[in-house]
């Protein structure tokens, strides 16, 4: 069964995805098709495994696994926001983490304005 990703989840990996420098356009047509295929809510945050039509691009990454952890957001009712990780396996996209953070089914969305790329 899948599922709609939610506007946080799409909003979060959108930001990701745009701040890439080079940019890969295969990500930006994977997350318009992508479908959660399983969400876990862990009680601090939450995991999202997605899946992408077979049709789709691969984006063309350095490593057969690629992390990106480089958006935090500011969402309403958390106190210090929330991080997030996005994994992208074999170029496709693949899990959406947000670890550690005090999490309510209330924040599902959050404005783009407000995730803003982590200096790391």
């Amino acid at each position: 069964m899948t599922d709609e990703l939610t506007s946080l989840e799409r909003d979060v990996i959108g930001a990701m995805i745009a701040s890439l420098n080079p940019p890969m356009p295969a990500l930006v047509e994977q997350l318009a098709s992508a479908k959660v295929a399983r969400r876990e809510l862990t009680g601090v945050g939450f995991y999202a495994k997605f899946v992408v039509p077979a049709s789709v691009q691969r984006a063309n990454t350095s490593e057969p696994e690629v992390r990106l952890a480089n958006v935090d957001a500011a969402i309403d009712g958390l106190q210090h926001g929330a991080g997030f990780v996005l994994y992208v396996a074999d170029g496709l996209l693949d899990e959406l983490e947000c670890p550690g953070s005090v999490w309510t089914l209330a924040a599902r969305s959050v404005d783009p304005r407000r995730a803003t790329p982590r200096n790391e």
